[in-house]
């Protein structure tokens, strides 16, 4: 179900800015900025980041 939901916020720029959003104090996330985001919520910034996010570097 996460999966799901990390694809989702990827691919659906609306529903990523109501997790990520844009404020004075928060910069403006370009694609390389939402992949880091969505991998540290995947990933939970484990030891294993890369092969829990390789599909979202791909995408």
């Amino acid at each position: 179900m996460a999966d799901i939901l990390m694809w989702l916020m990827y691919v659906d720029a609306p529903l990523f800015r109501n997790y990520y959003r844009n404020s004075a104090a928060t910069p403006d996330c370009d694609k390389l900025c939402k992949i880091q985001v969505l991998c540290d919520l995947k990933s939970g910034k484990s030891q294993s980041r890369k092969q829990l996010c390789s599909d979202l570097e791909l995408a």
